[in-house]
């Protein structure tokens, strides 16, 4: 169960390190990279802004996932409910920031 903490910490600390890093910054080594989001500067730091507040919220339900798998589910089970858990809040996270660019997008061209 300890790589399964691991893993929710390491979710939270990429979305502090990006929350606190992003700013007037587009670079194309470290960031939320799609399309939409190298398209300008706007795009860039919303992109940041809204994937790393749900990366950071992403991290800590696979952390109290995790604890609650290790009280209700037999070991074989925890990381596939876990792993579950995060693959759906990284899809959460795509899906809400690219819907947040295209309205973004669409807001700057009209």
């Amino acid at each position: 169960m300890d790589n399964l903490l691991v893993v929710g910490l390491l979710l939270v600390l990429v979305g502090i390190i990006l929350k606190l890093t992003y700013y007037n910054n587009k670079n194309y080594f470290f960031g939320y990279r799609s399309t939409l989001s190298m398209k300008n500067l706007s795009n860039w730091n919303l992109a940041n802004k809204v994937s790393s507040t749900y990366l950071i919220i992403t991290g800590v339900f696979v952390i109290l996932a995790g604890n609650l798998a290790n009280y209700i589910l037999p070991i074989n089970y925890q990381y596939y409910f876990v792993y579950t858990i995060m693959a759906l809040g990284i899809f959460i996270t795509i899906f809400i920031t690219e819907k947040k660019l295209r309205e973004n997008d669409k807001k700057n061209n009209t």
